[in-house]
């Protein structure tokens, strides 16, 4: 059983996966590590086995963000607002071209390049109330992890209500890239994340005023992630990343 190891320790989109120890993988079969390792550093260091490093989704998210921004014309200096920029380099990459970008987490900064000229909040989404708005939102493989225990209100809608959220700080017609786990059923895996299935997200994205204009599939082929225009043929608990470029609407 593999599973990442704490962001605080992930060089994307590169990252480690370690394995329990022989003797608790019984013991520890569905233990989250990574909440563990918030909770107790000692006891994920006893729990935690060797490492290897994978590919991370990122490594197809960032290029198909980016291909996006070119084909709907959204260029420098629009203003983007990447949501859990701790988890990927992409405002930076954003920054670099000349975009005007502000990066919201949960958690504490972890990551601090001089020179980059990104402005960065430590704040729930779900409060966050600037007095600007954006041409495009960027939400990478964050969605998912919103109210289940990284610092922000716990609670089951918490998704929702920061999509809500990120409809009110886009501009009219505004576009959010997205991206999520996703499962043949919706599932919740405590303390850290969601995987949607595709009528759960689809209503999700429906009531919060949201119209899908793009789709692509983030399929994992060995410890590396390829891109499929095609919904992918799922065995049971089988996951994959699903990304979208989506379009504000009036409601």
């Amino acid at each position: 059983m593999e599973y990442p190891i704490p962001p605080k320790e992930i060089l994307y989109p590169l990252y480690s996966v370690h394995k329990l120890r022989r003797p608790f993988s019984l013991i520890g079969k569905g233990l989250n590590l990574e909440s563990l390792y918030n909770k107790n550093e000692v006891l994920y260091k006893i729990f935690s086995k060797e490492r290897k490093f994978e590919t991370n989704p990122r490594i197809a998210e960032i290029p198909l963000t980016l291909y996006y921004l070119g084909k709907y014309k959204i260029s420098p200096p629009a203003k983007i607002l990447d949501v859990g920029y701790l988890e990927s380099l992409l405002p930076y990459f954003l920054s670099s071209i000349g975009f005007d970008c502000i990066g919201i987490d949960i958690r504490e900064q972890k990551i601090i390049i001089k020179g980059a000229e990104i402005k960065t909040y430590q704040q729930d989404i779900c409060k966050f109330s600037p007095e600007i708005k954006f041409d495009a939102v960027t939400c990478i493989s964050t969605l998912e992890h919103i109210g289940l225990g990284y610092g922000d209100e716990m609670g089951n809608s918490k998704d929702k209500e920061a999509l809500n959220k990120i409809y009110q700080l886009l501009k009219p017609l505004g576009l959010l890239f997205l991206s999520v786990p996703m499962s043949e059923k919706f599932r919740v895996i405590e303390n850290f994340e969601r995987h949607y299935s595709l009528k759960k997200f689809s209503d999700l994205i429906t009531s919060s005023g949201f119209k899908i204009l793009e789709r692509k599939y983030i399929i994992k082929n060995c410890d590396f992630w390829k891109v499929s225009e095609d919904f992918p043929q799922l065995q049971k608990e089988d996951t994959f990343v699903g990304f979208f470029v989506l379009k504000k609407v009036e409601k």
